[in-house]
């Protein structure tokens, strides 16, 4: 039984919009699924100097693994429709038995077992904060983050773990604290690349940039990349994370990526979040 561990601090944040999820409490999924499981077949397997096995994708491999699951599974995002129904593909397309309730330290966000069927297991007070009725967007973009962050491990490196066992022993791989939180570079190459799943799935390329260049339109001619901290910058950060349901930090990300952003200005996508105000007595 090999087990990933993502970590990260939830923290409960407010926002001036309203924030929408299509699930109503926490649940857990029973694994089962109609469609067949679809594994990647362009990777590479390399063999690093300590003699232990490592999966190798091209970036564009990551979107295109991400595409195409998405469509075999019938949930690609349309442009009236950009949220990813996250929770269905891990748990009908990937068929993982998900728990959204468990209690777990503070500092861990959710953690997949890969044994048979896989097992995603996601903190409860990520869940809480997110489906609460003052949920922020920071909370459900976190909460989906973590989803996609373990659908991405589930997708990309479910395939390594009997290869691992069998010639390195190694039992668990650690995503380190605030990797899907706060952004921060994992030190891991299996976090680096679950994290390009999880941008890529929640994410699409194709619709995201679509959305992002309509979003522009009301500014009038405006040639990116715009500065995160502009006017027009905050606005595109802002339909893109309420549009997609991810936390602003991860829209600043991708925008950033796909060219529409200048982080020069903001080097710290964390300054874009809101911060928690207690109500006035």
């Amino acid at each position: 039984m090999q087990i990933v561990t993502c970590a990260g601090p939830p923290r409960r944040v407010s926002c001036s919009g309203g924030c929408r999820s299509t699930t109503s409490a926490p649940r857990r999924s029973n694994g089962s699924s109609s469609r067949s499981r679809t594994w990647p077949r362009t990777m590479r397997q390399i063999t690093d100097r300590s003699g232990s096995v490592r999966l190798w994708y091209e970036p564009n491999e990551i979107e295109s693994i991400a595409r195409d699951t998405l469509r075999q599974a019938g949930l690609w995002p349309t442009f009236d429709e950009p949220r990813v129904d996250i929770e269905r593909l891990l748990e009908t397309h990937l068929a993982a038995e998900v728990d959204y309730g468990v209690e777990l330290e503070a500092e861990v966000l959710g953690y997949t077992v890969f044994d048979r069927p896989i097992r995603v297991v996601v903190n409860r007070r990520l869940t809480d904060a997110a489906l609460g009725p003052n949920a922020s967007i920071g909370a459900v973009g976190r909460w989906r983050a973590t989803i996609a962050h373990e659908a991405a491990h589930v997708l990309l490196h479910a395939v390594l773990y009997p290869i691992t066992a069998a010639s390195s022993g190694r039992a668990a791989s650690r995503c380190f604290r605030d990797v899907i939180a706060d952004g921060a570079r994992p030190r891991d190459w299996r976090e680096v690349q679950a994290n390009m799943g999880m941008a890529a799935l929640l994410m699409p390329r194709s619709v995201f940039a679509s959305v992002a260049e309509l979003s522009l339109a009301p500014f009038g001619p405006v040639v990116p990349p715009v500065g995160a901290t502009t006017l027009t910058g905050r606005h595109l950060v802002d339909v893109l994370a309420q549009s997609f349901q991810v936390s602003r930090r991860a829209a600043v990300i991708r925008l950033a990526e796909l060219g529409f952003m200048s982080l020069s200005a903001a080097p710290d996508p964390r300054a874009l979040e809101p911060v928690e105000r207690k109500p006035a007595p």
